[in-house]
């Protein structure tokens, strides 16, 4: 369960730091979700960023550990909801933001299953808040290992479904020899 904390913390931060580097662009994808009146758009996309960053140093720190991890279920379910919403108007082509220009990824029904499962984890971590061990060296490199596993995991799952839709809209080449 602590990989599985440490890889959710570190979700965030990632998806917190890419968005960070280019508030621009990411303000450009809020806006393109054609969810929010346009006075609205530029506070959230610049407040979300730095809510995710907390959330991730929230999800780090024992003690503040449930309240962070209800935050990240509330951060979840707006962000597979706005998803949702989207594919239903059939915009499949738009770019979720979920990690800023880093790794455009555009909207998909495996995004909204990546955030339930991620939803049913937060949701764990909030009710449960399980004692942490006493951990010695080895028992921290597994904890980090195990959570970098978990993120390459999903970042690998999120290239290959990119991949899979650019592919599928490209039109058919015969093979040169």
């Amino acid at each position: 369960m602590l990989a599985a904390t440490y890889g959710l913390a570190l979700l965030f931060a990632g998806s917190a730091i890419s968005k960070l580097m280019s508030l621009a662009e990411f303000e450009g994808v809020v806006q393109n979700f054609r969810l929010l009146p346009h006075p609205l758009i530029k506070p959230v996309a610049w407040l979300l960023p730095p809510t995710e960053l907390a959330v991730a140093l929230g999800l780090a720190v024992t003690s503040s550990r449930p309240y962070a991890a209800f935050t990240a279920v509330l951060l979840l379910i707006t962000f597979t909801t706005a998803i949702a919403i989207n594919l239903r108007r059939g915009r499949h082509s738009i770019d979720c933001g979920c990690f800023g220009s880093a790794l455009r990824q555009t909207l998909s029904w495996g995004l909204v299953a990546r955030n339930t499962a991620l939803i049913a984890l937060a949701t764990m971590l909030a009710i449960s808040n399980p004692p942490v061990p006493s951990l010695h060296w080895l028992g921290v490199l597994t904890v980090i290992a195990g959570a970098l596993t978990l993120i390459i995991a999903d970042l690998a799952a999120s290239q290959l479904r990119s991949n899979d839709i650019a592919l599928r809209t490209q039109p058919s080449r015969k093979r040169q020899t």
